[in-house]
């Protein structure tokens, strides 16, 4: 299994206890490989095809088995092509978020749906009174759009999602977006930094890009739902080395208070 994109999202799912990983293909995709990877082996094209299974661009690591398999069934099921959205898994729902903005390919795609692991199905989710999620990056400008990052406290029962200068917020209880911020300081991107969440201290955190898109220095920042606020964090160490190239990934880990 290979993603055709570098940005594609990867979450745990701890009901399902497997790792989730949207690689962002379609059966039209699947269908056209395989009808090449025929031609150049020699194989019956139809056959081939006859025995692809419909499924979405999700693709399955189960540690227990040690292998990774695509995500199948009819029924309703998000596009899952465009580029720059996110997978985060709610432990309330036992559920994985995923959501999209992206006009980076076409059709465009504008989706927030819930992926139940346990189950194996997709449901739509319809935040803002049933709004499109284009309605609501272009029109409300009260959701991000593409290259989002998030991460969620259960504390709060609260999505934040970061893009640039901007900071949202997904109630679960109103299933509901808001504008939380703007803060002229951040730039935050998915090929640039990274964010998470710190249930110990109650702080959202962002490796942040400060010189923009292309800057080499690198600050932590810190937001609370509460003040809806950000602030930069003293580091006393060597702190953050310069990053001669854009990509990086990390994570926080509450075992061990850590954001790596």
């Amino acid at each position: 299994v290979r993603p055709w994109h570098t940005w594609d999202a990867l979450t745990y799912d701890a009901a399902s206890k497997r790792l989730l990983w949207a690689v962002l293909d379609t059966d039209k995709v699947l269908l056209s490989k395989m009808r090449e990877y025929a031609k150049w082996t020699g194989q019956d094209a139809e056959k081939l095809a006859a025995q692809l299974k419909p499924g979405t661009g999700l693709y399955l690591f189960d540690p227990t088995k040690g292998r990774w398999f695509r995500q199948l069934g009819g029924g309703p099921r998000p596009y899952l092509r465009g580029m720059g959205g996110s997978l985060i898994y709610i432990p309330e729902w036992k559920k994985t978020i995923w959501y999209c903005a992206a006009q980076n390919v076409t059709p465009n795609d504008f989706a927030m749906w819930t992926y139940d692991g346990v189950a194996n199905k997709w449901a739509r989710l319809k935040p803002n009174g049933g709004k499109s999620i284009r309605t609501l990056v272009h029109g409300n400008r009260v959701a991000p759009g593409s290259e989002v990052q998030m991460a969620y406290s259960s504390k709060h029962r609260k999505l934040v999602a970061v893009l640039k200068q901007d900071t949202f917020v997904y109630d679960l209880e109103k299933n509901e977006w808001s504008k939380a911020c703007e803060d002229k300081r951040n730039y935050a991107h998915d090929a640039v930094t990274v964010f998470g969440y710190d249930s110990v201290y109650d702080l959202f955190l962002l490796v942040n890009s400060p010189k923009g898109h292309w800057g080499k220095e690198r600050e932590l920042r810190a937001f609370r739902i509460g003040t809806k606020q950000w602030a930069t964090l003293k580091i006393t160490g060597p702190g953050i080395d310069k990053r001669p190239y854009r990509r990086q990934t990390g994570y926080y880990d509450p075992k061990f208070n850590m954001f790596v």
